[in-house]
């Protein structure tokens, strides 16, 4: 039983509210001293855990349905096939260079716009009347 509660109420920046009580059956715990622990845990953006689960997945992607020649025709898209040319670069090079690339917030419009032409020519070529004028 609680015979002298000194309660004190207060609130975080997150909309989080906590009570401290002191209570006579003393454990040695010092709540003081785990907030403080808590306090300076750093805890890890979910926004960049997520970013480096997109990146895996087109790793990954890229790594199973992909030829090196698709690849660099899609590093030639981007303008960067001399840079991988020239470093002679392995098959998960490339792709980490395209991953790189296409990850970067700035070149979302270029990488939206081959997304969508490379639907496009996906889908003449499954096409039986338009796949005999894809010379792809």
């Amino acid at each position: 039983m609680k015979n002298k509660v000194d309660a004190c109420v207060k609130e975080l920046d997150e909309n989080i509210t906590y009570i401290l009580e002191n209570d006579e059956n003393d454990n040695g715990f010092d709540v003081n001293d785990f907030m403080n622990e808590f306090n300076d845990i750093k805890f890890v953006d979910e926004s960049k855990s997520y970013e480096m689960d997109d990146m895996y997945a087109s790793i990954t992607d890229y790594d199973e349905n992909f030829t090196i020649k698709q690849l660099l025709q899609i590093c030639e898209f981007y303008g960067f096939t001399k840079e991988i040319r020239s470093a002679k670069g392995k098959k998960l090079d490339i792709i980490g260079a395209i991953v790189m690339f296409e990850n970067n917030p700035e070149n979302g419009a270029q990488v939206y716009r081959r997304k969508q032409l490379w639907y496009y020519i996906n889908e003449l070529k499954n096409d039986k009347f338009m796949k005999k004028f894809v010379l792809w």
